[in-house]
């Protein structure tokens, strides 16, 4: 099944997930809260933080006023690659999909990748509620979706 959990920027759907996530082993994928250097990204379900905003000169990502370093985006791919074919991850995350992936970068490809697997994994997509309409058509088709605006909505069997 696949959620998209959305709302307007700024209102806590990253850190609401992050507590529904904290002490759960069976969550995967990765997270982006903001913090004091920037964003950053944060792998499920183990919590490593690692830089994703920069202003080196090194290759990025832009868009608007942020830039984002490209090897996060490759380390975040690796990772949830990794976690497709492990049963005993059953929550995917993806935070979050945005202006980036709707124009064929960002998280692109791994969104195409994950969403193209048969999996009995429950992939949650973070969308911001201004964009939930064009992350629909671009990305999920026939896709069965529901769109939830709490991290309390998702089902917590283990």
């Amino acid at each position: 099944m696949i959620y998209i959990f959305t709302g307007p920027i700024r209102s806590g759907k990253t850190t609401s997930l992050l507590n529904w996530s904290m002490d759960r082993d069976d969550v995967g994928g990765f997270l982006t809260p903001d913090s004091a250097s920037g964003r950053v990204l944060v792998t499920l379900p183990e919590a490593s933080v690692h830089p994703m905003e920069t202003d080196t000169a090194e290759e990025v990502y832009e868009v608007g006023r942020f830039c984002f370093a490209q090897k996060a985006f490759q380390m975040a791919t690796q990772h949830v690659e990794s976690q497709l074919d492990d049963a005993h991850i059953r929550y995917v995350i993806l935070d979050e999909i945005g202006k980036l992936e709707l124009r064929g970068s960002g998280h692109h490809a791994l969104l195409k990748t994950t969403l193209s697997l048969s999996s009995e994994k429950i992939i949650v997509l973070v969308c911001r509620d201004s964009l939930v309409v064009d992350v629909r058509k671009r990305y999920l088709g026939e896709h069965r979706y529901k769109e939830i605006k709490s991290a309390n909505q998702l089902p917590l069997n283990r």
